[in-house]
């Protein structure tokens, strides 16, 4: 299940870049 990891990974990444932005832009 080589995708569904791949999935996992990029969902993290974009949520964890979600909260650095939405961190930054409230700042």
């Amino acid at each position: 299940m080589a995708l569904y990891k791949l999935f996992w990974a990029i969902a993290a990444i974009l949520g964890a870049a979600g909260v650095a932005a939405g961190a930054f832009a409230s700042h």
